[in-house]
């Protein structure tokens, strides 16, 4: 069966965005913990995941374009 509840896309989207997270892709993962959110505003777990990314985000000081700048740059070096 495909995914046709509101429950389904949440627990698609929710999931996607721990995936993202671990990857350390923090734009795609906000992105879809946002589309989760979009489904239930109220999800407090949700919220907290958004807000921790958001601070290691800052913290870091670096967007998903930027890691991938640096991970070119590192490759690079790899190769000299």
């Amino acid at each position: 069966n495909l995914a046709k509840s509101p429950e389904d896309f949440f627990a698609i989207y929710f999931n996607l965005g721990e995936v993202f997270g671990k990857k350390q892709e923090i734009d795609t993962a906000i992105h879809y913990y946002q589309k989760a959110l979009d489904i239930y505003p109220q999800s407090r777990e949700v919220k907290v995941n958004i807000e921790l990314l958001l601070k290691q985000q800052s913290q870091s000081g670096k967007g998903k374009g930027e890691q991938n700048k640096d991970q070119k740059n590192n490759q690079g070096n790899d190769q000299k």
